[in-house]
């Protein structure tokens, strides 16, 4: 009988040893001061997504996020339909690029780069 209470009592003092670091990170919430929100940017680039652009938008507008650190900014790169119309009405920032021989994600990209560093 001496050895299973002596069993028992090794087995809840590893447990416990197991466990008590999780006392630590109760306590880091309450010691910590939240951090105040960063502004964001947010870059789409979009060709032809008329169909899904406003929703896009829309769905980042309902985030929790405070809504006045975020700026969104929509590259319409060689657009056939009304993607940078939408995307205006939706609130965002829009670009508009027509370049034929420089096709692409990457280039869209970097001319909304350079377009918001000349702004």
């Amino acid at each position: 009988m001496n050895i299973i209470l002596t069993i028992n009592v090794i087995v809840a003092v590893v447990f416990a040893c197991c466990y008590a670091y999780q006392l630590f990170f109760l306590a880091v919430p309450f010691t910590r001061k939240q951090e105040a929100h960063k502004p964001e940017v947010l870059l789409i680039c979009a060709r032809n997504e008329s169909a899904v652009i406003a929703d896009l938008l829309q769905s980042i507008q309902h985030q929790s996020y405070d809504q006045s650190l975020i700026t969104t900014f929509v590259m319409a790169d060689n657009c056939t339909d009304n993607t940078a119309e939408i995307a205006r009405q939706n609130g965002a920032v829009v670009y508009t690029r027509f370049n034929k021989e420089k096709v692409g994600k990457g280039y869209a990209l970097e001319q909304l780069l350079k377009n918001i560093e000349e702004d």
